[in-house]
C-alpha cells in the first residue's frame, strides 16, 4: 500500500480508502481504476480521488470543501473500533467491559 492509503474494513463488509486523514467510499469501479468519494458528500464535500484497481496510487483528485477538514487520527480510531467489535464478537466477556478496558476516547468517530 502506497504511503498515505489504507484500506480500512467498515461495518457493512466493505472497504473505505483512508487517504491524507479523510475517509472515501467507492463510487465506480472500471476496468481501469476506481473513484473514490468524500466519506462527507452528503454533507456537501464533492472531494475524490481516482486510484488504481488495487488502490495503491492516486491517479487523480478533486478538491474537497471548505469545511471538509482532515482529521489525522481517523485511521487510528477506525482501526481500534475495529478491532473492539472483533474482540466483542469473539470474547464471552459483557460488551461494557471490553469497551471500558480501552480508553473510550478511541471510539469517537
Amino acid at each position: 500500500m502506497a504511503d498515505g492509503l489504507h484500506l480500512v474494513l467498515n461495518e457493512r463488509s466493505n472497504y473505505n480508502l483512508v487517504h491524507q486523514g479523510r475517509v472515501y467510499q467507492v463510487k465506480h469501479k472500471n476496468v481501469e481504476d476506481k473513484q473514490w468519494v468524500c466519506r462527507r458528500v452528503k454533507k456537501g464535500c464533492k472531494g475524490s480521488i481516482h486510484t488504481n484497481l488495487d488502490a495503491n496510487a492516486v491517479l487523480t483528485s478533486a478538491p474537497h470543501a471548505e469545511d471538509c477538514t482532515p482529521d489525522n487520527s481517523i485511521l487510528y480510531k477506525m482501526e481500534t473500533n475495529n478491532n473492539l467489535k472483533r474482540r466483542a464478537a469473539e470474547k464471552i466477556k459483557p460488551i461494557p467491559q471490553i469497551y471500558n478496558e480501552k480508553p473510550a476516547v478511541h471510539l469517537l468517530i
